[in-house]
C-alpha cells in the first residue's frame, strides 16, 4: 500500500483510454446493479415512449401531435426500429437502458474535457465523478431527455474548447442537436456565441466567420423549429423564450408576483438551496474549494467554463423562481461540477501524495451509501404490483400518486399489434397515449373529516375502491388501516403481507352495506 501512495502513476491509471472503458462499463453495471429495467416507465418518459412507438408503428412522425421536446423521442425511435420484439414492455427496458448506456457515455467528453485544463490521469477521476453520482444514476433510470441532453452539452463545449475551426464549427452543429433535446440548449448557444467573439476580437475577419457558425446552428435547428410550429403555432424554442421574458418583464401585480423583482427573488431563494442540496455526497467539498481554485490565474478556458455555466444556470434559477421544486434541473451542470472538482483533488494530491484512485474509490463509495439510503428498488418493484392487481378490472380509486404513476405503464397493451389499433382514427392534438383508454381511474382526495363524508361526496364520481397505505398523513385512513373490522361496507381484496415495503390495504365498497350504515 505504501509502495502505491509514493507512486502516483498508479499502474491502474497508465494506460487511461483503458481506464475509461472500465469507468464506462463499471457504471453502466452500477446503474443496473440499483436501478431494475423491470420498473416500468412513468410520467414525461411515457409521452417521449408512446411517440417513438407510434413512429414505430406508422413508420412516420405523426403530424398531429408531438412532445415539446423532441429530439430524445425522435433519436429513441430509431432505436425502436432496431429492436425485433413484438413486446411493449421490452421498448420500456430498452428506453431504460438507452438513457443508462448515454449517460454513462457521458464519461468520455468529460474525459478529454478535462485535458483542456489537466493532464490525463485527472481525466479518469473526472469522468468517474461524475458516472458514479447517485443523482445522475436515479435520473439515468426515468428514461428522460437528460442523459441526451448533457451528454451532447459537454460534447459542444468541448469541440468549442479543443481550439480548431473545424471543431468549432461542429460545435455549433452539436449545440443545435442538444436544443432540439431541450430548449435550454440555446443558452449554450448565447454563450458560445459570445466567447467566440471574446476570442477573436482582434481578428476581424475571424469573426465573419461566425457567420457559418449561426448559419450550421440554424440549419440544425430549422427542420425541428417548422415542425412545432406546424403542429402548436409555436416553434417552442425561441417563441418560448420571447414569450418567457415578455410575460416575466410584466408589473407583479398583472402576474400574482410571478414577474419582476417578486419572481427574482423566489430563484435567489431556492436556487441556492437545491445547489446545496445536489452537491451533497461527493461535490460538497471539491466544487466550493474548486471553483476558487480555478479562478485563480484564469485563462479563456477557464472563463468559458464559468461563462458557460453562468448560461446553463439561468434557465435552472427560472425553473426554481417558478417555483418548480426538482433537483434534476440542474443535472447540466453536474459536468461542471466534475471539473471544478479536479481543481481540489489535484491540489490535495500534489499536497499529500494520496494515490489519485482513492478519490474513485471514496465516489462509489458514497454513492452507494446514498442511494442505499435514499432509494429503494424493492419498494419500486411492489408499487409496479400493487398497479397491476389494480389494472384486472375497471375500478375507480381515491388518488395515491406518486406511487399511482405506475397505473399507467402496467395497463399498457402487451403487444405492438394490440397498440397498433390506437394509432387510427385520431383527432388532430390526441395523441396515441391519449388514445389508450385507463383499466384503473383515480380521483382527488380532498378535505372530509369522515370516511362516510368521502364516499358520499365521491360516490358522484364514481368511487369504487379506496387504497390505502399503512404509512400515509390522512388520520381517517389510517384508522381505516388499523381497525378494518369497525367498516362493514369495506371488503379487503388483497394480502397486503405479502409485501415488505409497499404496505397497503384495497377495499371494495359495499354500496348496499354503506347506505344501511
Amino acid at each position: 500500500m505504501n509502495k502505491i501512495i509514493q507512486d502516483n502513476r498508479c499502474k491502474f491509471l497508465k494506460k487511461p483510454i483503458f481506464c475509461l472503458i472500465l469507468v464506462v462499463i463499471g457504471s453502466i453495471i452500477f446503474k443496473l446493479l440499483f436501478f431494475p429495467l423491470e420498473i416500468p416507465l412513468a410520467l414525461d418518459s411515457l409521452g417521449y415512449y408512446f411517440f417513438a412507438m407510434d413512429i414505430k408503428i406508422t413508420d412516420e412522425i405523426p403530424i398531429n401531435y408531438s412532445p415539446s421536446k423532441i429530439g430524445w423521442p425522435l433519436f429513441l425511435s430509431i432505436i425502436f426500429n432496431l429492436v425485433p420484439s413484438n413486446e411493449t414492455f421490452v421498448f420500456m427496458e430498452i428506453q431504460k437502458l438507452s438513457t443508462i448506456v448515454i449517460s454513462s457515455l457521458t464519461a468520455i467528453p468529460i474525459f478529454y474535457l478535462s485535458q483542456v485544463f489537466f493532464p490525463k490521469k485527472y481525466g479518469i477521476i473526472a469522468a468517474a465523478i461524475f458516472v458514479f453520482d447517485p443523482r445522475i444514476g436515479i435520473n439515468s433510470s426515468l428514461g428522460i431527455t437528460d442523459p441526451l441532453f448533457v451528454l451532447i452539452l459537454v460534447t459542444s463545449l468541448l469541440l468549442f474548447l479543443k481550439n480548431k475551426e473545424i471543431l468549432v464549427y461542429v460545435s455549433f452543429f452539436t449545440v443545435g442537436l442538444a436544443t432540439t433535446v431541450r430548449p435550454e440548449g440555446i443558452f449554450l448557444f448565447f454563450a458560445m456565441t459570445v466567447l467566440y467573439f471574446i476570442k477573436n476580437r482582434k481578428n476581424g475577419f475571424q469573426n465573419l466567420k461566425y457567420l457559418i457558425c449561426f448559419a450550421i446552428f440554424f440549419i440544425t435547428l430549422f427542420p425541428v423549429l417548422s415542425y412545432q410550429e406546424n403542429i402548436h403555432g409555436n416553434d417552442l424554442v425561441f417563441d418560448r423564450l420571447t414569450n418567457t421574458i415578455s410575460y416575466h418583464s410584466q408589473d407583479p401585480q398583472e402576474t400574482e408576483g410571478n414577474s419582476g423583482i417578486p419572481f427574482i427573488l423566489k430563484g435567489v431563494e431556492n436556487f441556492p438551496k437545491y445547489l446545496g442540496w445536489v452537491l451533497i455526497p461527493n461535490f460538497i467539498i471539491f466544487v466550493p474549494i474548486g471553483f476558487i481554485l480555478s479562478i485563480k490565474k484564469i485563462d479563456f478556458n477557464k472563463f468559458s467554463l464559468i461563462f458557460s455555466g453562468i448560461f446553463l444556470a439561468m434557465p435552472i434559477f427560472y425553473s426554481y423562481a417558478i417555483p418548480l421544486q426538482d433537483t434534476r434541473y440542474l443535472m447540466t451542470l453536474y459536468p461542471l461540477f466534475s471539473i471544478w472538482s479536479i481543481f481540489t483533488i489535484k491540489s490535495l494530491e500534489e499536497r499529500i501524495r494520496i494515490p489519485i484512485i482513492l478519490p474513485i474509490m471514496i465516489i462509489i463509495i458514497l454513492s452507494s451509501l446514498f442511494l442505499i439510503l435514499k432509494y429503494d428498488a424493492e419498494y419500486e418493484l411492489e408499487t409496479v404490483k400493487v398497479s397491476q392487481l389494480l389494472n384486472e378490472t375497471p375500478i375507480v380509486v381515491n388518488g395515491f400518486f406518486p406511487q399511482s404513476r405506475f397505473l399507467e405503464p402496467t395497463n399498457l397493451p402487451k403487444t405492438i399489434e394490440d397498440l397498433k389499433s390506437f394509432t387510427t382514427d385520431r383527432e388532430k392534438g390526441k395523441s396515441l397515449r391519449s388514445n389508450i383508454p385507463q383499466t384503473v381511474k383515480e380521483i382527488s382526495i380532498y378535505e372530509f373529516d369522515s370516511i362516510e363524508e368521502f364516499i358520499t361526496r365521491a360516490k358522484e364520481n364514481g368511487l369504487s375502491h379506496i387504497i390505502i397505505e399503512k404509512d400515509n398523513s390522512i388520520q381517517v385512513f389510517s384508522e381505516i388501516y388499523n381497525n378494518e373490522n369497525k367498516y362493514p361496507y369495506l371488503k379487503k381484496i388483497n394480502d397486503e403481507t405479502i409485501y415488505k415495503k409497499f404496505q397497503v390495504k384495497i377495499f371494495e365498497i359495499n354500496y348496499e352495506k354503506f347506505n344501511e350504515n
